[in-house]
């Protein structure tokens, strides 16, 4: 791509991770296999609107970054996810959906807690995420 990758409107590189090592070296061949397998599937995508990607991060990536969610949830790192909703009278009303929690990975708003405590996780949501991203808008402009 001619423009910097972007994740939720930041550039991806806009928060300083843990680097990946040696042992980890299998993610960055992992995020080629997933770009690969999300631009196999785009077609699907363009004819449904939709597209079913089973398997798409493999099973040891899949694993690593489940790993990490639990680990932020015994931690309490996760915070109630809330959503709004405009009432009749014009005013935004936050709803708190039962049982659903989240970690913001946003590169400016990740608590530092979460990203220590899921480096992988934030790396994906910082790098990957975008990645994929890209791939599906360059295999797919039209989307």
């Amino acid at each position: 791509l001619k423009q910097p990758l972007f994740c939720w409107g930041r550039e991806a590189g806009a928060m300083e991770l843990p680097a990946v090592g040696k042992a980890e070296s299998w993610l960055a061949e992992a995020q080629g296999l997933a770009c690969k397998r999300l631009v196999a599937g785009s077609g699907e995508l363009l004819e449904r609107g939709w597209a079913e990607l089973d398997g798409l991060l493999g099973e040891a990536w899949a694993r690593a970054l489940a790993e990490e969610c639990e680990a932020l949830e015994r931690e309490g790192l996760l915070a109630p996810h809330s959503f709004e909703f405009g009432g009749e009278d014009g005013q935004a009303r936050t709803f708190e959906h039962a049982g659903r929690f989240f970690a913001d990975l946003d590169a400016g708003r990740i608590r530092r807690g979460v990203a220590d405590g899921a480096p992988q996780l934030a790396r994906f949501a910082a790098v990957t995420a975008p990645a994929l991203a890209a791939a599906l808008a360059e295999a797919s402009p039209s989307l």
